[in-house]
């Protein structure tokens, strides 16, 4: 192959294959090949190894290339002289011609020993395995930061959404509280004739089904308080036959008397405790049949036992044991049924206990009736 010197437009044959090739500021690049680059590039050839090293790497600068990427490529030629090569990306742009070994002086080129050069071979393949090495743990770090950010775009959206999700609930929380104030308020301005609430009343609140009540504190003085525990109030549904309105409503008016509660507070602690089919017939009383508490019985009332007093009689007036019950379950039973049909009417002790003498002694089994303790007794309290 044929080629032209850049430096001085000589041409120079090159044969056989090359042999090694260096970056030009490589360490391994032997000091007498460095020198002798410098004198083909009409620079002083006698300094330091760095020294000359640098002033080299400023004059290819100025021929235009980059001495990072240049390299230097060592050639057997003939009669055993070396031919150095300076090329970068467009190709050899510097030819430098070494003089044939000396048997005396031992090789010009190169004047260090074979075992130095096979040391220098094998600290540039273990370098190279380094390079590799550390490559691939780079690659693997690569990898291991993709995942790290995927899943940390995840974290972060799934932490988009729960933000999101709690502010709706926030905001459906605000709105509902702000619709029950009102509700109470209206309530309270009715039970009280439109009186204002003063600041000695307090607040606490009672969740019912999917609304929340609210229900204001007795404001009778803390001092005149009874202590102990008060009389337990139960949920009422409404919908339980052995539980009706007028069996639930002593137990509320325990509590109302014990914690002094006021006409408006009754209303609100009667609202707070009604649930199920109780609650759905409480929304659909009018306001006026609530402005007082008895109103508002009354209504609830003729609303959950619509046509059951004629049907309660019927059922007193049947009401027999069954084979498996006891007198006194069957006695509890019969005064339960007489509560449902004639408990509204207002008849007197004597009437009352007629009607329950009479069917007692009609339902007993007739077995039972022949004993001398049951068939001479003329009253209800005495049978």
């Amino acid at each position: 192959m044929a080629a032209v010197d850049g430096t001085r437009g000589v041409t120079r044959t090159i044969t056989g294959p090359p042999e090694k090739v260096y970056p030009l500021n490589s360490s391994r690049l032997a000091t007498d090949i460095v020198k002798q680059i410098a004198v083909q590039l009409e620079l002083s050839g006698t300094a330091s190894r760095a020294d000359t090293q640098l002033m080299v790497e400023d004059r290819i600068q100025k021929l235009g290339h980059e001495p990072r990427n240049v390299q230097v490529r060592i050639t057997e030629g003939e009669d055993s002289a070396q031919l150095i090569e300076l090329m970068d990306a467009e190709g050899a742009f510097l030819w430098v011609e070494m003089p044939a070994e000396n048997p005396e002086k031992g090789t010009t080129g190169d004047s260090r020993s074979g075992a130095e050069t096979g040391d220098e071979d094998e600290e540039g393949e273990a370098l190279q395995t380094q390079l590799e090495e550390a490559h691939a743990r780079n690659e693997d770090l690569e990898r291991q930061v993709c995942q790290l950010r995927t899943q940390l775009d995840k974290a972060q959206a799934r932490v988009s959404e729960l933000w999101s999700q709690q502010c709706a609930q926030m905001y459906d929380f605000d709105r509902q509280l702000s619709e029950a104030e009102a509700e109470i308020e209206r309530l309270r301005a009715e039970g009280s004739g439109s009186r204002p609430s003063t600041p000695r009343e307090s607040e606490t609140r009672m969740h019912v089904d999917s609304s929340t009540v609210h229900v204001r504190a007795s404001t009778v003085p803390s001092g005149s308080r009874r202590r102990g525990k008060a009389p337990p109030v139960e949920p009422f549904n409404g919908e339980s036959e052995a539980m009706r309105l007028e069996d639930w409503l002593p137990a509320l008016e325990r509590a109302a008397t014990w914690n002094d509660w006021t006409e408006e507070d009754r209303l609100l602690q009667l609202a707070g405790h009604l649930r199920g089919r109780a609650l759905q017939e409480w929304e659909l009383i009018s306001d006026t049949d609530k402005g007082t508490f008895s109103g508002a019985v009354q209504s609830l009332k003729s609303r959950l036992d619509p046509g059951s007093k004629m049907l309660a009689a019927q059922d007193f007036r049947h009401t027999v044991p069954s084979d498996s019950e006891s007198v006194a379950d069957y006695i509890r039973r019969l005064e339960h049924n007489f509560r449902i049909a004639h408990g509204r009417d207002g008849i007197s002790a004597e009437a009352r206990d007629a009607l329950l003498y009479g069917q007692l002694h009609e339902g007993l089994r007739y077995e039972i009736m022949k004993a001398p303790g049951v068939s001479g007794v003329d009253s209800y309290s005495a049978l």
